[in-house]
């Protein structure tokens, strides 16, 4: 895998996006096809929890670059996954932009909870009308998709070897 690829999995699973049912059923796939797996994907397989496979899939990415993970924003993957839930029905919009506040306050999102908080504001103020609904997905997809996209990418990824 590349920089980037290690990096998409490292938030993935550092936003507990993908269960570690996913992850290991992605790792033994990858074990199976490859006559010489690299070490971490082994370990990978053999881990449960998700900050020891976070943990694992970080010290990989570091070993292969000189990036500094500090400066990365997981909590981003967390805010994608959860809208990815309200594109498939999963949950509302208004759930999805409670969730963002929550997890922007705490943690750097990408936005700062008050601009959450102002879409969720007129959301509630125009009683949930779908119009408004659909603006602000659609703003919200414009503004994340670099963000998105490996999300997406990493879930279809995994589904197909679930």
């Amino acid at each position: 895998m590349n920089q980037d690829q290690l990096y998409s999995l490292v938030q993935l699973i550092s936003a507990k996006c993908i269960t570690p049912a996913e992850y290991i059923a992605w790792s033994e796939s990858k074990i199976l096809t490859s006559d010489n797996p690299e070490e971490w994907i082994v370990d990978l397989c053999l881990i449960r929890r998700y900050n020891e496979a976070a943990k694992r899939v970080r010290t990989q990415l570091l070993e292969i670059s000189d990036i500094d993970l500090r400066i990365f924003d997981f909590c981003s993957a967390q805010v994608c996954f959860d809208f990815i839930q309200f594109q498939l029905g999963l949950i509302s919009w208004d759930l999805f932009l409670e969730k963002a506040i929550a997890l922007s306050s705490v943690h750097p999102c990408g936005w700062p909870s008050n601009d959450f908080k102002k879409l969720l504001d007129a959301f509630l103020e125009n009683e949930k009308h779908e119009s408004i609904e659909k603006a602000q997905s659609e703003y919200f997809e414009g503004a994340f998709e670099e963000d998105l996209q490996p999300v997406r990418f990493y879930i279809s990824h995994l589904n197909r070897h679930i």
